[in-house]
């Protein structure tokens, strides 16, 4: 609603603008004020009348047709009110021997009680009841976004921290054997993890962060998974990006990558190879990745879910500015994320 101070300057400009156009039309401006003044109690009444109870009692708590009958009624008996006042009161005592209408000829006389004191009287009113239904709607469009957006920030970031458990137990493991055999692999893993984590926790919770970043993240992630693979899987990786500051929305390209290699985790079948390019072109990131892998029957649920769970970040980061491609057969698994920045 609008404040009191905007309620004050609302009757104010009022006052002046009908004072205004009355003198204007040759009655002296004394007459003018008074006229409006007099009227002023009326408009108040019905312009409080109708935001409190016919908005905000009625046509806010979705009571349409209580609001539409209550209106046409409060219109007809507002409108009469002000007639008998005017015409007993007011012309009455400006007017030298004028006779006031009966109250049957004043009922009888519906047209005049409608198009001259309704329209005389009501004008006012009507505007600030419109600009406070207006402003009550904006507010709730506004209300309504926001929670929108936080809704979507809080499924975001729920998303995002279903990247870390899979990637960081079978990190953990793999650290574990080589921990075992003294490897001297372990203290690069060690270190190469505390960066991907690092991003992952701190970074990934940016609504945006630098292109230059997540590639950085992607490459210690690539670097773990072909430690972990230990030569049973040639992976090649190919970054082409001519804007490293260009921003992008965190661990999006990050959980694709991730959701690629859980597929060896849990179908424990061996790639060949795996080939991921990433480029930036014309205002566009585009990802491909594929690998030599049977797509087992048994692995289409997850797969579903996982794509389900990719696209559900890509909706709410890039609405309708992505594209996704997927290929799948026997021996070879494609897929294509292009995503316009």
């Amino acid at each position: 609603m609008l404040s009191w101070k905007e309620h004050l300057i609302f009757w104010v400009i009022t006052l002046l603008f009908f004072a205004t156009t009355i003198y204007a039309i040759g009655i002296p401006i004394e007459r003018a004020l008074y006229s409006k003044l007099f009227f002023l109690p009326f408009q108040l009444i019905g312009a409080y009348f109708m935001i409190f109870v016919l908005l905000g009692k009625l046509l806010y708590q979705n009571k349409y047709l209580k609001a539409i009958l209550s209106f046409i009624v409060f219109i007809f008996l507002y409108s009469f009110l002000v007639y008998y006042v005017h015409d007993y009161y007011f012309r009455t005592a400006i007017v030298d021997g004028f006779t006031p209408p009966t109250f049957l000829e004043m009922v009888a006389n519906f047209e005049l009680l409608i198009s001259y004191y309704m329209n005389f009287s009501l004008t006012s009113p009507l505007i600030l009841v419109c600009i406070e239904f207006i402003m009550y709607q904006y507010k709730r469009i506004v209300e309504v976004e926001q929670l929108q957006i936080k809704k979507n920030e809080a499924e975001l970031n729920l998303l995002k921290t279903q990247i870390h458990p899979n990637f960081l137990l079978s990190t953990l493991r793999n650290l574990e054997v080589l921990a075992k055999n003294n490897s001297e692999k372990s203290p690069l893993v060690v270190e190469k993890l505390s960066e991907v984590l690092d991003y992952i926790l701190y970074k990934g919770q940016y609504e945006n962060v630098r292109l230059e970043d997540e590639m950085k993240a992607i490459e210690d992630f690539v670097d773990l998974e072909n430690i972990r693979f230990d030569g049973r899987c040639e992976i090649d990786l190919k970054l082409n990006t001519s804007d490293g500051n260009v921003l992008v929305s965190p661990l999006i390209i990050f959980s694709f990558l991730e959701y690629n290699f859980k597929q060896f985790t849990l179908q424990h079948i061996p790639f060949e190879k795996c080939i991921i390019e990433m480029k930036q072109a014309d205002g566009k990131l585009i990802i491909d990745i594929s690998n030599s892998i049977f797509q087992t029957n048994s692995f289409d649920g997850i797969y579903n879910y996982e794509i389900g769970k990719m696209t559900r970040q890509l909706e709410i980061s890039y609405p309708g500015k992505y594209i996704i491609e997927e290929i799948k057969n026997e021996d070879a698994f494609k897929i294509k994320l292009e995503i316009d920045l």
